[in-house]
């Protein structure tokens, strides 16, 4: 193709230089037709000058004409003794009509040439004034014009004069002058329109040969016109077949970088597809079940809690529903990044604790959390407080503004330390009774109507062990067991104990548990942009080459996510194996809460609290003896501590 344009880029050249020729012979000639245009212009104009001057006159004598009537030639044809003005008028028409005069004596006796009788005849002609309207100004016999104007210049011929004499004889004076005038202009005008003729002739000789040219140069650059757009065409023909290359060779390049960058991805994302394929079969059983446990089993506990999920797990089974074999709410609704944060916020890391957060987070009742030990209360707080979560009692004299502000601004609201009933004012809020205005969500809350922001979360708390909730009260909440596990409260007090003995591992460990929540997040934000982009890019992805820079940055991305992850694992995997030497502490000490949590059944004045226990707990391995051997010190602290346990519970029995 390169080759075929360039033969025709020379054909198209040597055109070029032909045509270059023939316009410059064309040009040529133009200048030649274009000098004698200009030269057959002068004279033209020249001879509308000259006839300028005798037209007017000419045109007026003809009015004057057009003027006269018959009776005023009849008063004329009436003088019996005309007045020197009308005689030699009349005169000179009949020289210049050629009409012979009558040779009579004139006031001498001598015999002259009299027009009076000619006149007076000529004036009897009935088709006279049109006579001199048709005349032929142009062949005047140039004998007649001289005894014209001599009689012109005579005192008695000047149309004032006569005017007042005769206003026939006035219309035939201008006439005549008109006449002498014309005839005078035209001897002049004459030559001038030979030479005009003369030009005009030349002017069209040297025309025809410049039109002969000028279609000898249109057909010359027509061809060459045919030859530029055929080059045209080849050109743009190799111009496509340029970017077809060059798009080819890009997209061969973003090949290799998808392929390099989410190549190695085909195994797990096949994976991902067929876990998904086999949720969405187990979507219908497990939101049934899903559904029942967030609405009814928010207040029971654990151990009732599982017997009932799989219950009704078997029986919608039967029912041939589909469904997971194994139901777990964590996976059916959790989100693990937000799960990850719940646990840094202070959840306590146990199935059952994280199934009361999701509760709070999908249920669309309010939550009242029936919180012994100040767990839910310290995590609501904590999970707040990048909202700027507002703190208050219904004792307190202000809530009820401190509500209305928080509605209106969308900051969460915590009402703790509840008792059996809420508070009446609230009503509104629990049965989130809004209402449209316009453009805005209300809500009426007392006397004041504020607007309703989306963003606006309500939190209650209670601190009874075992409250009884009126129906009207249950139905309104979602009421939720936050009483603490034995493997919630072992993890903590396992936390407490490393962080005593081994404050490295712990700060090391909470360290990466920020970071691999912070990482999680980032690796499912860059997936889920990957996935955005394949599903929205349109047509052959290769050809977006946006898309595919996307993809690139986002999988490196990614995989740096994914190593740092991997490093951090490895890392928690090490510091979790040095922490498990310190699991049996963790695991006697829950042991002994529960224990002593019992001692309510035998009187209610013995309810000890989690803070106060784990107080303790960090006072017994403040004032232990120290060991080197990790089991030595492990059976000094449970010594320790349950002799320190023993002494303070005997302390409050009563005897």
């Amino acid at each position: 193709k390169n080759k075929e344009v360039g033969e025709m880029m020379i054909v198209v050249n040597e055109e070029s230089a032909k045509t270059e020729k023939v316009k410059e012979v064309v040009a040529a000639d133009e200048a030649v037709a274009s000098e004698a245009a200009n030269s057959a212009k002068a004279i033209q104009t020249e001879c509308e000058e000259a006839l300028d001057e005798a037209m007017p006159a000419l045109n007026d004598a003809l009015k004057a004409l057009d003027t006269l009537s018959s009776k005023e030639i009849a008063e004329v044809k009436a003088m019996r003794n005309p007045t020197p003005p009308v005689r030699i008028v009349l005169q000179a028409v009949c020289i210049l009509r050629n009409i012979k005069p009558v040779r009579a004596p004139n006031e001498s006796g001598k015999m002259a040439d009299d027009y009076w009788p000619a006149a007076l005849k000529m004036l009897s002609d009935m088709n006279f004034l049109q006579s001199l309207q048709t005349f032929d100004k142009d062949n005047i016999a140039p004998d007649n014009l001289k005894k014209v104007a001599a009689l012109t210049v005579k005192e008695d011929f000047q149309p004032d004069r006569v005017e007042r004499v005769s206003r026939a004889a006035w219309g035939l004076c201008m006439w005549v002058r008109a006449m002498e005038t014309y005839d005078r202009v035209a001897k002049v005008v004459a030559p001038k329109k030979e030479s005009l003729a003369a030009a005009e002739a030349e002017y069209d000789a040297v025309m025809g040969k410049l039109n002969q040219k000028r279609a000898e140069l249109q057909k010359v650059v027509e061809e060459l016109d045919g030859l530029n757009s055929k080059l045209a065409s080849l050109k743009k023909e190799q111009d496509d077949l340029t970017c077809q290359v060059d798009l080819c060779q890009k997209k061969l390049e973003r090949a290799e970088t998808l392929i390099q960058s989410l190549g190695g991805e085909k195994t797990r994302w096949t994976q991902n597809a067929k876990d998904l394929s086999a949720d969405y079969i187990n979507l219908t059983g497990d939101v049934i079940v899903a559904s029942g446990l967030i609405a009814y089993l928010g207040a029971f506990t654990p151990d009732f809690r599982e017997g009932a999920v799989v219950e009704w797990s078997s029986l919608a089974q039967s029912k041939e529903i589909p469904g997971s074999e194994k139901f777990s709410l964590e996976k059916c609704l959790g989100e693990p990044v937000k799960v990850r944060n719940w646990v840094i916020w202070g959840l306590p890391n146990d199935s059952f604790s994280i199934e009361n957060g999701i509760i709070v987070d999908k249920a669309r009742r309010w939550p009242l959390c029936i919180d012994p030990q100040g767990q839910a209360n310290r995590w609501i707080k904590k999970m707040g407080q990048p909202q700027h979560i507002v703190v208050a009692k219904f004792t307190d004299s202000d809530y009820l503004k401190r509500l209305e502000g928080c509605i209106q601004f969308g900051n969460p609201m915590l009402i703790e330390n509840i008792l059996e009933e809420t508070d009446p004012a609230v009503e509104p809020v629990l049965l989130r009774q809004t209402f449209k205005k316009g453009n805005q969500v209300m809500i009426k809350l007392g006397e004041a109507t504020v607007e309703y922001q989306a963003e606006f979360k309500f939190f209650m708390t209670t601190k009874l062990r075992n409250p009884h909730y009126l129906p009207e009260v249950a139905v309104k909440v979602t009421l939720l067991n936050f009483m603490i596990t034995q493997v919630g409260l072992q993890d903590q007090l396992l936390n407490i104990v490393v962080e005593k003995e081994r404050p490295d591992l712990a700060e090391e460990k909470a360290r990466l548990v920020v970071e691999g929540a912070e990482n999680k997040e980032q690796l499912e934000h860059t997936e889920n942009k990957i996935l955005d982009v394949l599903s929205s890019s349109e047509g052959n992805i290769l050809e977006d080459e946006q898309a595919v820079q996307i993809l690139s940055a986002s999988k490196q991305l990614s995989n740096e996510i994914a190593e740092k992850q991997k490093v951090a694992e490895t890392t928690e995997k090490k510091i979790d194996e040095a922490r498990l030497a310190y699991v049996p502490v963790a695991h006697r000490t829950a042991i002994l809460f529960f224990c002593i949590a019992d001692l309510a059944n035998i009187d209610p004045m013995y309810q000890y609290s989690l803070p106060f226990f784990i107080n303790l707990f960090r006072s017994a391995i403040d004032k232990s003896d120290p060991a080197a051997d990790i089991e030595r010190r492990i059976d000094i602290l449970n010594s320790f501590f349950m002799d320190m346990l023993y002494n303070n519970i005997c302390r409050s029995l009563f005897e």
